[in-house]
């Protein structure tokens, strides 16, 4: 006879917030069990540090509600919950989203982690808890922040990067669509090149003249995932524009240091481990993801195999 157990996976970043709702099956003939993945839903911003704790738990609260309405079902349902939250790699962070998902009487099983853990659980596919405990590679993120996190298959685990926008993000969505817009002021300015960023970016904002573009940038309305938004025009012209051309270029630099760092630090050089590339930017940039490929010729043979994770609330 097969019975079922509602289980939760929440992944929170600095654009969106996915919640996913699955059976955990078990088979008492077999005395095995599998996960059935059969609703979700989605919100906006889920990153408590840098969207503020408030509106980001708001965004859990819209996902994970949609995700129960359309699986009819209460929240008071649920018997485990994972959440992988951009900016929880910190305990206090932790602590905090703890006691809210305790206080929204949704799991008394909650596991809560970075959104680079769930990236590497996704790469590792629908293993069993004691496959997974053995997982090793690593997960790099690149979306409005980025970050790389990694772990060996001893156990060891270390991260490199996600200090925010203030003080790090290099290769991010963030990142390239302010190094675009700087290289864009360089060229309206006479400081640098000529660059088609000006014209794209006029486009974009439907700008009369080029003026126009600080009070828009600087309205309090304005926000990190709106500069974000602008990192695809970059990408769609790095073949043509070397200016473009350029910041790509130093965007997978960044990313690629992020990977080297992680595999030295946990041993992984010359053997043979995957990178999990997620978030938006690493997802939906074939030019990004053709230069970091390139790169990675770099490190130590074997050398590792970069594979997208598309869905990294599937591994929550």
């Amino acid at each position: 006879m097969k019975q079922h157990t509602w289980i939760l996976g929440v992944d929170a970043g600095g654009t969106k917030t996915v919640a996913k709702l699955a059976r955990l099956v078990s088979s008492a003939e077999c005395f095995a069990s599998s996960i059935e993945e059969v609703a979700e839903g989605r919100a906006g911003p889920g990153n408590p540090t840098a969207a503020d704790f408030t509106p980001a738990t708001e965004n859990w609260r819209r996902a994970i509600h949609a995700a129960c309405e359309a699986a009819d079902i209460s929240p008071r349902e649920i018997a485990a919950t994972c959440l992988g939250i951009a900016g929880a790699g910190r305990v206090a962070v932790q602590q905090r989203v703890c006691a809210w998902i305790k206080d929204q009487v949704v799991a008394t099983d909650v596991h809560v982690t970075t959104d680079a853990t769930i990236v590497l659980a996704a790469l590792q596919g629908n293993l069993a808890a004691t496959q997974l405990a053995h997982m090793q590679g690593v997960a790099l993120i690149s979306g409005t922040g980025s970050m790389a996190w990694g772990r060996n298959a001893s156990g060891m685990q270390t991260r490199c990067g996600g200090w925010g926008y203030l003080l790090g993000d290099e290769g991010s969505g963030y990142w390239i669509g302010r190094q675009g817009l700087q290289g864009a002021c360089r060229a309206v300015d006479g400081r640098g090149p000529n660059t088609q960023l000006v014209d794209a970016f006029t486009r974009f904002f439907q700008l009369d003249d080029w003026d126009a573009l600080v009070p828009r940038i600087y309205h309090p309305d304005f926000k990190r995932s709106d500069l974000a938004a602008l990192a695809p025009i970059v990408l769609s012209l790095a073949e043509n524009d070397p200016i473009a051309a350029g910041i790509v270029d130093a965007a997978a630099d960044e990313l690629l240091a992020l990977i080297r760092v992680i595999s030295e630090r946990l041993g992984l050089t010359g053997t043979e481990f995957s990178v999990g590339l997620a978030g938006g930017i690493l997802t939906e940039s074939p030019s990004l993801v053709k230069r970091l490929q390139s790169r990675t010729a770099a490190l130590p043979a074997p050398c590792p195999t970069l594979r997208t994770v598309r869905e990294p609330v599937s591994g929550a």
